[in-house]
């Protein structure tokens, strides 16, 4: 099952790999320039981590892409990874 519990303000930074300090100046930015996904409609600080994993593969290459059969556990993730980035050095 797809752990869709919503991701607060640190959590995002972390999952971005910025500071949190960086992430609540640049938040607004992203998602108005770059489409960011917008918080959880009613609910304030919270979004959904679907949503931002589509995002954050959405500005990968596109041999990089999610393939349409998800992925669900680390060693899955690593494995497709893996697959695209063989699948890209070849094209």
């Amino acid at each position: 099952m797809i752990d869709r519990t919503l991701l607060d303000n640190d959590q995002v930074a972390a999952l971005l790999h910025v500071s949190r300090d960086w992430w609540l100046r640049n938040k607004a930015a992203l998602i108005a320039a770059h489409g960011f996904p917008p918080t959880v409609a009613g609910i304030p600080n919270r979004w959904d981590p679907l949503a931002l994993a589509a995002w954050l593969d959405g500005q990968l290459p596109p041999a990089l892409t999610v393939s349409v059969r998800p992925v669900n556990d680390v060693t899955d993730w690593t494995a497709e990874l893996d697959r695209r980035l063989d699948g890209a050095r070849t094209t």
